[in-house]
């Protein structure tokens, strides 16, 4: 009787040391490994040109851009001008230098507004013209001459998407003060040219360009 339990608690204390075992192998009896990764970015660059030539670059979100829009005056036909004077001469009158542009019925022109995207990002461009003339009959076109209109508005450009390492995008638009349109109109051309002598008119334009990421 005393030699079958010496035999089952030898039994059991086998059991439980393979047991054991198996538990130990099972922790340790295993693949394990470990890894570590990095990843580094940078900001992308944000280059947003606008010009008459090579361009001016907008350091923030807008930028107002000035451009000589009388640089070529031609005549209404867009050949050379030979009947009015380049500029003026002479001693300065009012507030007009001595070196100011002439224009005059008849005369013509144009000018082209580069813009150009070399950002690292698509971008998105509006461009809104401004004019301090409220006197001067001067007509604007942005088709090529197809239409004129007194006013800049046509000439606006709204959200114009503009992708990064595309072509440059130009906007050319046409002046011109237009020759022998009326009587009427000949008369106030004629009030204009005589208050020259001592009040000269002018005409400035403006144009302010907003630039902004694509999403």
């Amino acid at each position: 009787m005393k030699n079958n339990r010496i035999t089952r608690l030898a039994i059991l204390v086998l059991a439980l040391t393979m047991i054991t075992l198996m538990i130990v192998s099972g922790t340790f009896a295993k693949y394990t490994s470990t890894a570590t990764g990095s990843d580094t970015a940078t900001v992308a660059k944000w280059s947003i040109k606008v010009g008459t030539g090579d361009g001016v670059e907008i350091a923030g979100s807008s930028s107002t851009v000035s451009f000589d829009l009388f640089s070529t005056i031609k005549d209404e036909d867009g050949e050379s001008e030979a009947d009015v004077a380049g500029k003026a001469s002479g001693t300065a009158v009012g507030d007009t230098a001595a070196t100011a542009k002439i224009i005059a019925p008849g005369t013509s022109g144009s000018f082209d507004l580069i813009v150009k995207n070399e950002s690292e990002v698509n971008a998105t461009y509006s461009i809104a013209f401004k004019s301090n003339n409220t006197s001067i009959p001067i007509e604007f076109s942005t088709d090529n001459g197809e239409h004129w209109d007194t006013t800049l508005s046509a000439a606006n450009i709204n959200n114009q998407a503009i992708n990064m390492n595309s072509t440059a995008q130009t906007k050319t638009v046409k002046w011109r003060w237009a020759y022998n349109v009326s009587e009427a109109r000949d008369t106030s051309d004629t009030t204009l040219g005589v208050a020259a002598q001592t009040s000269p008119a002018s005409v400035t334009l403006s144009a302010t360009i907003t630039a902004t990421q694509a999403q």
